[in-house]
């Protein structure tokens, strides 16, 4: 259920989370409080129902690992291209 995991991920600890795996489960959007996590550094989010990226990743500026692959994503935000996802060292898109 997306509402419960939105819930779940309210007290994400905004200023020291490095990694997050939130792959396999139903999001249809990644939750705003792992968009304020500004210290991430690795995030997994494979196999979802994403149709879409906030352009507010692109302040996460140290992520390096970034794993959408498999959700329904049609086109990355250009704010998202040109910043945070060309610095990352392992994007996956694939099966979108």
């Amino acid at each position: 259920n997306d509402s419960q995991a939105q819930t779940d991920t309210t007290t994400l600890p905004e200023n020291s989370l490095r990694e997050l795996n939130l792959s396999h489960n139903c999001f249809t959007r990644i939750p705003e409080a792992v968009v304020r996590c500004r210290q991430l550094e690795r995030l997994w989010l494979s196999h979802n129902e994403l149709r879409e990226l906030p352009a507010m990743l692109a302040q996460t500026r140290g992520l390096r690992t970034l794993h959408v692959d498999h959700n329904r994503i049609t086109l990355l935000p250009p704010s998202l291209s040109r910043t945070a996802l060309m610095s990352t060292y392992d994007l996956r898109v694939e099966g979108n």
